[in-house]
């Protein structure tokens, strides 16, 4: 089962773009002439279409968070004999990512929102405070 990896802050700083604007080979994207960037995370080589926001976050240095798809594919790999063998190999697909503008933000929102739960809490019935109500 595939699981899930966000990386955030100087993690996504650990991300290498590798080449740029690699143009598809097969299927809809080859014909549409779409192109992708690759790009390595911890010895692992991953895709992203090059009109994807990741990659102009990437570019100017904004991006503070990524999610990837972590998983399994079975490589087949040919020694200097000729043989055949099948390696697993780990896998990372690019999933979904998040600007420094959008992370502030977030953390802004979720500091007013804490706030507002903050004053609203209750405050504990005690004996002198029945007593003051119903003084």
């Amino acid at each position: 089962m595939n699981t899930t990896i966000q990386l955030e802050g100087a993690q996504v700083g650990k991300i290498t773009l590798l080449k740029k604007d690699l143009p598809y080979k097969n299927g809809q994207r080859a014909k549409d002439k779409k192109t992708y960037n690759q790009y390595r995370y911890n010895g692992i080589v991953f895709n992203v279409e090059s009109t994807n926001k990741f990659c102009s976050l990437f570019d100017a240095e904004d991006l503070y968070s990524v999610e990837f798809i972590d998983g399994m594919r079975d490589v087949e790999m040919i020694d200097t004999e000729g043989n055949a063998t099948t390696k697993s190999v780990r896998t990372l697909e690019f999933d979904n990512c998040q600007s420094v503008n959008q992370a502030e933000k977030l953390a802004n929102s979720e500091v007013k929102i804490k706030g507002i739960y903050k004053t609203l809490d209750a405050a504990p019935v005690t004996e002198s405070l029945l007593a003051s109500l119903t003084a």
